[in-house]
């Protein structure tokens, strides 16, 4: 969903550089409905879902002349899947589904092609259309929603008198979120959302037992003839998510404790049963929330691969290999695709943690929310460093413990990890530069770093030490003069000083008048 890459200079503020995309997809076909102007992209993702071949849903961006600069291959929303207790699965394929994307801004795009329109991009822009009963309550704030991964969670089969216990349920599912790496690590990646919409009856619909009621999302059980498969209406979804209008992932939580649930790369449902309702939630939210595939066998053939599931015998994810048990272990979804661990992952089973590769790409993804991992410099790249104790100053998007800030001088690092480099008057010259990045362990596949500057450094060195110099400012750390055999400019200051001082008392002294 993102654009790939490891180094970006700082966004303007306002510039649109990205466009969120919601489409609607019926069989091969791809149909915008929204379309609206964000103001950043960040360069850090995991592997994007692909159908094979081109012969999945696209969209096109073109120029003026109707040219195509940039094809955006789909991930096919129209496919829900279940994983039961025992470690089987089912998947089912919809005929409709909704879908949200990020697309690039690339130069020169003036327009964007779906199956059968071509869409003049921003400002004539599509909004999406927002229920207007929707109010969005923040569970976990961390920043602006275009600059963190904002996940909605609405519910269903809720009614007025048991909104309380869905306020509860929220709450119960975000405590254990937060205890599963790497939500745990990177809460301020995160912003979490609650959306408490009313419905008639209580509970879901159960086809298969006769039983129909009245809600909300008209979620049911029984999706496509799957008993355990919970699908919803995705138009009511999309319309009381929207309230959040940059959210990236939506879950709802279905009021009814017979086990069931579903993972699409639109949405995710998930049953609120004691039993295991919270690891059925955060094994969907795997799909929608970070792109992951299920690592279980559906028993059909297919194609595609997603960051979890490679048709590599070897996988792609050598950086990984002999770790917590990664190697390449046949079925992933389909009996041509690999997975990374045996048993080792919540995408293939009902256990808690993802494997190494899962929650490398749940990282990308995460990081993949913001605009840059810098927020600001002051003085900014380019300013020449010249005057006396000149100072840099780092403002950061994630918070500061998760990030190295590492200086260096014409190549050299002069100060490991700081967001305030102050250089003295320590007489420096040369080109300095900025690098920033996460060394955590959760990130191997690539670097998240960002590099700016240059910064011209020309930097006036000190007088030597002398506590007589004091009272002009001159009593700094001793460095060596900037020219052999001269004075340093402070000294020499000074000594023009006392003159000066020397010169004015000579003078009173003469012009005084005799008594």
């Amino acid at each position: 969903m993102f654009l790939l890459g490891i180094l970006i200079s700082l966004v303007h503020a306002g510039d649109p550089q990205g466009l969120r995309v919601t489409v609607q997809l019926d069989g091969p076909d791809a149909t915008i409905t929204a379309i609206t102007a964000i103001t950043a992209i960040a360069p850090f993702s995991s592997a994007p879902s692909t159908q094979p071949g081109g012969r999945g849903p696209h969209l096109e961006l073109l120029d003026e002349a109707r040219s195509t600069l940039l094809r955006i291959d789909l991930p096919d929303a129209r496919r829900r899947s279940i994983l039961l207790p025992d470690g089987a699965g089912h998947i089912t394929m919809r005929d409709q589904a909704l879908l949200r994307v990020v697309l690039p801004w690339p130069e020169g795009a003036v327009a964007l092609r779906d199956t059968a329109r071509i869409h003049p991009l921003p400002p004539a822009t599509l909004r999406p259309a927002v229920d207007p009963a929707a109010v969005a309550f923040p569970v976990l704030y961390s920043g602006p929603s275009d600059e963190r991964l904002d996940l909605v969670i609405l519910g269903d089969g809720y009614t007025a008198d048991e909104l309380p216990d869905f306020v509860e349920d929220v709450d119960d599912l975000v405590g254990y979120l937060l205890e599963i790496a790497p939500f745990d690590s990177y809460p301020d990646l995160l912003n979490l959302w609650r959306i408490e919409i009313a419905s008639a009856d209580s509970g879901a619909s159960h086809p298969e037992a006769g039983t129909e009621i009245d809600t909300a999302l008209g979620c049911r059980y029984d999706c496509d003839g799957i008993e355990r498969l919970i699908c919803c209406e995705e138009p009511a979804i999309f319309g009381i998510a929207d309230a959040v209008p940059a959210h990236d992932g939506i879950l709802v939580l279905v009021n009814d404790t017979a086990y069931g649930g579903s993972g699409g790369f639109s949405y995710a449902t998930a049953y609120v049963g004691p039993q295991q309702g919270l690891q059925v939630a955060a094994h969907e939210l795997g799909h929608t929330l970070f792109g992951l595939w299920d690592e279980y066998d559906y028993g059909i053939e297919g194609e595609g691969e997603g960051p979890n599931c490679s048709s590599d015998p070897q996988g792609r994810w050598d950086e990984w290999l002999g770790i917590r048990g990664v190697d390449a272990f046949p079925s992933c979804s389909f009996p041509s695709l690999y997975r990374p661990t045996e048993e080792g992952c919540m995408m293939r089973t009902l256990r808690e943690g993802y494997c190494p590769v899962c929650r490398q790409a749940a990282v990308l993804e995460m990081y993949g929310a913001l605009p840059g991992l810098i927020a600001s410099l002051e003085p900014p790249p380019g300013t020449p460093l010249t005057s006396a104790a000149p100072s840099i100053e780092v403002q950061t998007h994630p918070l500061r413990e998760h990030l190295t800030l590492e200086w260096s001088l014409d190549g050299e690092v002069i100060e490991p990890d700081t967001d305030r480099l102050d250089l003295g008057c320590s007489g420096r010259t040369g080109t300095l530069s900025l690098r920033a990045y996460d060394g955590g362990r959760w990130v191997r596949s690539q670097p998240i770093e960002e590099r700016h500057g240059p910064w011209p450094v020309h930097v006036p060195s000190c007088a030597p030490a002398d506590p007589r110099l004091r009272s002009c400012g001159c009593a700094s750390p001793a460095h060596p003069p900037t020219t052999p055999g001269l004075p340093a400019p402070g000294l020499l200051a000074a000594l023009a000083a006392l003159a000066a001082l020397a010169a004015l008392a000579r003078h009173r002294t003469e012009t005084r008048a005799p008594r």
